[in-house]
């Protein structure tokens, strides 16, 4: 069945977006790389926490009107961006603008994926699957981030590059990821 394909490009976009090499290491990038205190850190989180709030209902209005996923598509886009500028960046308005374009991301991811999962299976006559399928794709993520939190601190401490740049280059992994998520989004028909 068509829809199985699609379900099973979800599974792969769901594990290609969490696989998140940054997660054990955020902290050290901003001391080490970036520079910053804590108080300054916690700027960046709170700036994101609070555009994550701001753009939740406009960007679900995207979702909406032009489609899940052209919502999941952009989402992936934006959110790469985000961590792309993360790693080639250290300038603190760059940062800025990076966790803004990551929240707008996030929010054009939230829950999209979800609804074409079970438009998906709503269109195939299989709502009653919503429930296993659902947690399969969460499983998938889940895998991607038990995966990649230590994958990126085992790359930051190999000394294959300076810690400075492994730092970085977590970032710029998981953009390359996410954006590849976005892709994989481009084939669910």
């Amino acid at each position: 069945m068509k829809n199985n394909k699609a379900i099973i490009l979800l599974y792969l976009s769901s594990f290609l977006k969490n696989l998140q090499f940054f997660g054990a290491v955020a902290v050290p990038f901003y001391l080490h790389r970036v520079g910053l205190d804590y108080a300054s850190m916690f700027l960046l989180e709170a700036i994101f926490s609070f555009c994550m709030m701001i753009f939740e209902i406009p960007t679900g209005v995207v979702a909406d009107r032009w489609g899940r996923k052209i919502s999941l598509f952009y989402g992936s886009v934006f959110f790469g961006a985000g961590f792309l500028l993360f790693g080639i960046f250290t300038s603190y308005p760059i940062l800025i603008i990076a966790e803004i374009i990551c929240a707008f991301g996030m929010t054009l991811l939230s829950g999209a994926d979800r609804a074409l999962i079970y438009e998906l299976l709503k269109d195939g006559h299989r709502e009653d699957r919503a429930v296993k399928v659902m947690a399969r794709y969460d499983a998938f993520g889940a895998a991607g981030m038990f995966l990649a939190f230590p994958a990126g601190s085992l790359f930051a401490g190999s000394n294959i590059v300076s810690y400075k740049a492994a730092l970085g280059l977590v970032f710029v992994a998981t953009a390359a990821a996410v954006l590849t998520a976005g892709i994989i989004i481009l084939f669910v028909k």
